[in-house]
Parts: structure tokens; C-alpha cells; sequence
């Protein structure tokens, strides 16, 4: 059995959703079970076409504008094909 633990990227962050505490037990409980990547960049989400993350979890309020077209359509693909 293979003890590679499956990928997370985890958007935190924005103005409603930046408690410190929340953002510390998700990590950690993710943690317990997943090699957990966190940011608080939104165009990290780009990282998710290279096919590394198996899952995305974002916990954050994304403005605006900062959620790009093709952002978008990368995070639109990643879950279509099962991310």
C-alpha cells in the first residue's frame, strides 16, 4: 500500500473568511490525511492545470475580478474531471 497522500490546494483568506483559528483547523485536519499546499493567492488556482492536486478547497472570499477568465475555466475543467 502506497503512503503518498493525495495533493490539497487550499485557498484561504478574504475579508470575511481570514480567522486565523478557522484556517488553522482545517489545515489541520486536513493534514492528518492529505499533503496540504495553502495560499491566500487566488491565481494559484492555475496550479490545478498542471494535474498535481487532487483536490481544491477553498475556503475564502473571492473579489471581484480576481477570479479571471481563464482562472475560472481551470477551476471549471478541475472539477468536471473529478478534481
Amino acid at each position: 500500500m502506497s503512503n503518498v497522500r493525495p495533493k490539497v490546494l487550499l485557498l484561504t483568506g478574504g475579508p470575511y473568511h481570514d480567522g486565523r483559528e478557522s484556517i488553522q483547523l482545517i489545515q489541520g485536519t486536513l493534514d492528518e490525511r492529505f499533503n496540504v499546499v495553502q495560499t491566500e493567492n487566488v491565481s494559484d488556482l492555475a496550479k490545478l492545470a498542471a494535474g498535481d492536486f487532487q483536490a481544491v478547497v477553498i475556503y475564502t472570499t473571492i473579489r471581484d475580478g480576481e477570479l479571471t477568465g481563464s482562472l475560472a475555466n481551470t477551476l471549471a475543467a478541475f472539477i468536471e474531471n473529478g478534481g
